[in-house]
């Protein structure tokens, strides 16, 4: 059977009971995967707080560490999957950090910030005398305009502190290719480890063995096909 049929059998029939379930349950993670044709994808989702222990974009120093670390250790994919079997090694990796993935922009931002600063000052210069003649006409502008900011700042504080106390979920999506997939009797998961906020994982999957549909604990962690 093609992955891509594994894929569509095993996430479409069962990733719907899944997410029913556990609907942004702190502590719980889901797994899924799907094994044919010498590849293996294991797709993670996760409430952020799991690996992080918040769900905003990080403010302090020590959040956006925090963030740092939890990405390199994502990266690390041999710490957090152990194979039996299969000589599988890792292909390709993505990341989903939803509005996390707002602090990997601060860097840029500060860099235009700092460009806008030196055209606004040479900017300023230039209209200074602009200024002097329609400092009258802008008088009654600004105070419509003020007027209008007010409502888009309190707009915008709503939305900020939203953000900031609504859930974020993260996943993870993994691809190996396994150059003896038949001999893969199980695959062992490390999350719990890596990150100790994680209490369960729910895993449902699909191979040419048929489907599974098991919780993984730190106790018991052993994925068998």
């Amino acid at each position: 059977m093609k992955l891509r049929s594994v894929l569509l059998a095993g996430f479409g029939l069962l990733s719907g009971v899944t997410y029913a379930q556990s609907a942004h349950q702190h502590g719980v993670a889901e797994l899924f995967f799907a094994a044919g044709d010498e590849e293996l994808a294991i797709e993670i989702h996760s409430p952020a707080d799991n690996l992080l222990g918040f769900e905003h974009a990080p403010v302090t120093a020590a959040e956006q560490q925090a963030l740092a670390a939890a990405k390199l250790q994502i990266e690390n994919a041999p710490q957090l999957f152990s194979f039996n079997g299969g000589d599988c090694e890792l292909e390709s990796l993505s990341q989903e950090w939803g509005a996390l993935q707002q602090s990997d922009h601060e860097h840029e931002h500060e860099a235009a910030d700092h460009e806008h600063e030196h055209e606004h000052e040479a900017a300023d210069h230039e209209h200074e005398h602009e200024h002097e003649a329609a400092d009258h006409e802008h008088e009654h502008e600004h105070d419509a305009a003020d007027h209008e900011h007010e409502h888009e700042h309190e707009a915008a504080d709503h939305d900020h502190d939203h953000e900031h106390s609504g859930h974020q979920d993260v996943t993870f999506s993994y691809h190996f290719h396994c150059h003896q997939l038949s001999e893969l009797q199980s695959f062992n998961l490390h999350w719990f480890e890596r990150f100790p906020r994680m209490q369960k994982i729910l895993v449902q999957g699909a191979s040419d063995r048929g489907q599974i549909a098991i919780e993984v604990t730190a106790e018991q962690h052993k994925v068998a096909l």
